[in-house]
């Protein structure tokens, strides 16, 4: 799951690199051209909306044998997009106005995991049970939650 979350968080600034943002500071910082811009905006709107509905895909699969489609969907897809969103928006605040946005259109394309789970449902699925959580992905979660407090105000590429 740390990676699906890993990839979603680095195509999420690439679609973005025409407009704003650490990708689009990075390419100026280059001398990247408008056009190569737009090229690997347009690279990211097509495959983070592809990566998430086939995460989506993926995801139903974890969830139990005994979940009817909805339930597997809304579990596994749903739920994690909303409850997810809200600790984003938690763990990062105070979030400045103008970030706010952009927090709730990026975790708009978890529609389409949505979608990818829906669609990939199956009632032949294995019974392969997801292991619990360990010590080590509490310690990993915490860690991590630690780096984000302390770069919540950001970390400039260029000035």
């Amino acid at each position: 799951m740390l990676a699906v979350v890993g990839i979603y968080s680095f195509l999420g600034p690439v679609t973005g690199a025409a407009f704003g943002g650490d990708f689009n500071v990075a390419l100026r910082s280059i001398g990247a051209s408008k056009i190569i811009q737009n090229a690997t905006s347009a690279t990211g709107l097509v495959l983070l909306p592809l990566f998430m509905f086939f995460m989506g895909k993926e995801l139903s699969r974890w969830a139990p044998l005994s979940f009817g489609c909805a339930k597997a969907v809304v579990c596994t897809t749903g739920a994690p997009w909303l409850i997810g969103t809200l600790l984003i928006l938690l763990v990062y605040w105070p979030l400045p106005r103008f970030l706010i946005g952009p927090t709730l259109i990026g975790s708009s394309f978890w529609l389409f995991a949505v979608f990818g789970a829906a669609y990939g449902f199956s009632r032949r699925r294995t019974a392969n049970l997801a292991t619990s959580v360990t010590r080590s992905d509490l310690i990993i979660t915490v860690f991590a939650l630690i780096m984000v407090r302390m770069l919540v105000h950001g970390v400039r590429l260029a000035h």
